[in-house]
């Protein structure tokens, strides 16, 4: 891929306190190929991710969770074919 436009944004938000700790993480991210002015469809356009951790009192361990949730994978599409859905 000769060039692409790549641009996107993490937001974070992190809880900790000796008994729990958890958080969540959203990424947005679009792409543009420019040669061919087509997205890039590997790219996931979106994700959230989430973990809560649960220390088990007077041990080293702890009991955890974490998901990750991604949007569909879109179809390349021509940058003329976005902008007029909008």
């Amino acid at each position: 891929m000769p060039k692409a436009l790549i641009h996107g944004f993490d937001l974070r938000l992190l809880y900790s306190h000796p008994y729990i700790a958890m958080g969540v993480n959203y990424n947005q991210t679009k792409t543009l190929e420019l040669s061919s002015l087509e997205t890039i469809s590997m790219v996931r356009p979106e994700t959230l991710t989430a973990f809560i951790n649960v220390p088990i009192i007077k041990t080293p361990f702890s009991v955890a969770w974490s998901g990750k949730f991604a949007g569909p994978t879109a179809k390349k599409a021509h940058i003329n074919t976005l902008v007029q859905r909008k």
